[in-house]
């Protein structure tokens, strides 16, 4: 009887020390894939750093060129504002009667205005010509200039 708890003693030990080597290697193998997927989560947020900064580096340039793009439309206009103040030097009235200073027409224009494709494209076409009259403005006041050198000489 003592030897068969003997040989069941030996067993269960054999069986402890299997039992105990398992988890020691399941313990290193999760041991490794928690480094794994800390190594992992570490990489994915660097990269949502990256392109988070690359998010606001191509905000900040697009807002740049729409405040270069406006002010170049600003200059434009003021130029050719400039222009025809210079041509109509009496305030300029586009419905005639001072109907564009009226309380009314204000109160109307108070609502904001959606713009749309198509008064964009006006807009586009409007600015062209402004600037195609600018230039023979421009070229008609340097001819001027030209002559009355001319006529000097």
């Amino acid at each position: 009887k003592l030897k068969e708890c003997s040989d069941q003693l030996k067993i269960e030990k054999l069986t402890n020390n299997d039992l105990e080597q398992k988890y020691t290697d399941e313990i290193g193998h999760l041991k490794t894939q928690l480094s794994e997927t800390d190594m992992k989560l570490t990489k994915a947020l660097t990269e949502l750093r990256r392109a988070e900064r690359r998010v606001d580096r191509e905000i900040n340039e697009r807002k740049l060129q729409i405040n270069s793009i406006e002010n170049t439309y600003k200059s434009k206009i003021q130029t050719l504002e400039n222009a025809l103040h210079s041509f109509y030097p009496e305030p300029y009235h586009c419905y005639g009667n001072n109907t564009a200073k009226s309380p009314n027409v204000i109160q109307k224009m108070t609502s904001p205005i959606v713009p749309t494709f198509a008064s964009h494209i006006d807009l586009n076409e409007s600015i062209r010509k402004l600037d195609h009259l600018a230039d023979r403005l421009n070229s008609d006041l340097s001819s001027d200039s030209d002559a009355e050198k001319d006529v000097e000489q």
